[in-house]
């Protein structure tokens, strides 16, 4: 057992620690809306527990932490400005992946692996808006849709269904750039 938990291990690399992890429900937030991948179920038969839902997908562009209300139209401005210079693309490689364990449980994802034009987008909203910035950032930026979290460790039995469960499904566009605060829609930006 513990060789194949740290073969996983090694397969999955750590994610930051679950407190420096986003909350786009206190925080302000700019987020690409994201297929439904239909993979919640899928994913829940696999790893023998029901996920909780998140009510929105999307993928996480940038995380910026709780700021004032004129730095948030700074983000709106910001976020349209980069919106009508970034070409549209699409998401269309991805891996259903298990982040470490936080308040919610564990965060089950989609990570994408095809993203340098939205990496390349994450970069140029950092260096923008770095100034405003309260939230520490990862190392990397990972872009991944939430399909919800496990509330119970994973097994390793769980973890080897998970990675055989299709991404297919998590295909989508990027053509659309929304900025949130505290949980509310603050501004939309079509991409191009």
């Amino acid at each position: 057992l513990a060789k194949a938990q740290a073969e996983l291990a090694a397969e999955d690399p750590a994610d930051p620690e679950p407190e420096d992890r986003e909350d786009s429900a206190t925080g302000c937030c700019v987020l690409m809306p994201a297929a439904d991948p239909k993979l919640h179920a899928a994913v829940s038969r696999a790893i023998g527990q029901t996920l909780s839902s998140e009510d929105d997908p999307h993928v996480t562009v940038l995380y910026l932490g709780d700021i004032g209300p004129d730095a948030v139209a700074e983000v709106s401005a910001a976020v349209a400005e980069e919106a009508r210079v970034t070409e549209a693309t699409m998401l269309e490689r991805g891996s259903v992946r298990a982040f470490p364990a936080g308040e919610k449980g564990a965060p089950i994802v989609v990570e994408f692996s095809d993203t340098w034009a939205l990496g390349s987008l994450h970069d140029r909203l950092l260096r923008r808006l770095a100034h405003l910035v309260v939230a520490k950032q990862h190392r990397s930026f990972r872009p991944h849709q939430t399909l919800g979290y496990a509330s119970q460790p994973l097994t390793p039995e769980a973890t080897t269904a998970r990675r055989g469960v299709s991404a297919e499904g998590g295909r989508g566009p990027v053509s659309e750039l929304r900025v949130m605060s505290g949980g509310v829609l603050v501004s939309t930006a079509v991409i191009g």
